[in-house]
């Protein structure tokens, strides 16, 4: 029993799952809907950020924060951008809309 537990390799998976949005973070993927989205290592890291706070309102500020470094002067207007590459990507061909806006706080990823 012991040499079984020992030599036994734990699956560690790294996946998040938002309505028909999969987001594979062992593989730095995007799936909907069974096809994977292509996209930037900025839009990644944001959506990522967005899936592990999913359901729950998050600021530009805190997206600046946790995705640019602190020597980088990033303004909001930079940050609706990268949101609008990813709802193209993501949300545009599909009537299930995932990322939402806030007004006046920020964005949710919501499922």
């Amino acid at each position: 029993l012991r040499v079984m537990l020992r030599t036994q390799n734990p699956v560690n998976e790294n996946v998040i799952t938002c309505g028909s949005l999969v987001v594979d973070m062992n593989n730095r993927q995007a799936i909907r809907d069974g096809k994977v989205i292509d996209l930037t290592v900025r839009e990644y890291a944001i959506l990522e950020y967005l899936a592990r706070n999913r359901n729950v309102v998050v600021t530009r500020e805190q997206i600046r924060v946790n995705i640019w470094n602190i020597d980088d002067e990033v303004n909001s207007n930079v940050i609706d951008v990268y949101i609008r590459y990813l709802r193209r990507k993501i949300d545009d061909n599909y009537e299930e809309k995932l990322i939402h806006t806030i007004r006046g706080v920020g964005y949710k990823l919501e499922c």
